[in-house]
């Protein structure tokens, strides 16, 4: 697969903010995702731009927030590689200095923007809050504080799916409480939360989610939102 050009970013970015409907505005958030990541190994050259503009939108009051969040949160979760390959060897001498490079540009490119996101938490939508408090839990400076706000808007939200979205980011920021966590009556809520929880240390727990996963399984769909299928 050939990597992306900045023709294709400004292409992308160009049809996301412009976007007439929901299924143009993924299409073009697809693009946008497809554009920060390299071979779906690691962000590219062009990842800080691509979350930059996603940013940008958000501040502005872009009407597809949920879709921005997801091009943003996908960024993040290939924003690691090369650092990752870089403290795994002995002698480092430099040589991924360039890729590291790319993905430190990411993080500043983010940098203050958890404030905005943290706010959308309440948005109308329960698709954007939820997209919100999972990207939240990969940019706060303080994720002691941000689990504390979550666990008060998961026991308020009425969305099943939101709810169990709130868990989720939850479940990633400490452990304690989760086993409330998994209580939850809707069986989407507990299906988005006990799905590949690799967070949790507890047996308890681990049990408990190998109940939930056990039970009649859900459609991908019930529990993941549009927003988050690239």
């Amino acid at each position: 697969m050939p990597y992306a050009t900045a023709e294709d970013l400004r292409a992308a970015a160009g049809a996301f903010a412009a976007a007439p409907d929901r299924a143009a505005a993924r299409s073009a958030a697809a693009d946008l995702a497809w554009v920060a990541v390299d071979d779906a190994v690691a962000v590219s050259p062009l990842a800080a731009e691509v979350v930059s503009t996603a940013r940008r939108l958000v501040e502005d009051g872009f009407r597809w927030r949920a879709d921005a969040f997801a091009v943003v949160i996908h960024a993040l979760d290939h924003d690691h590689v090369w650092r990752d390959l870089r403290a795994q060897v002995r002698t480092y001498r430099g040589q991924y200095d360039e890729s590291i490079a790319r993905e430190q540009a990411v993080a500043e490119a983010l940098q203050g923007f958890d404030g905005r996101v943290r706010d959308l938490l309440a948005d109308p939508d329960p698709e954007t809050r939820s997209l919100a408090a999972l990207l939240l839990t990969r940019i706060s400076p303080e994720p002691e504080a941000d689990r504390e706000l979550l666990l008060l808007l998961a026991g308020a939200d009425n969305d099943d799916l939101a709810r169990g979205c709130l868990g989720r980011a939850i479940l990633s920021l400490g452990e304690d409480g989760a086993l409330e966590l998994l209580a939850d009556p809707s069986p989407v809520t507990r299906y988005r939360i006990a799905h590949h929880p690799w967070e949790l240390a507890d047996s308890a727990g681990r049990a408990r989610v190998l109940e939930i996963l056990g039970e009649t399984p859900l459609p991908w769909e019930s529990w993941n939102w549009p927003a988050e299928v690239f």
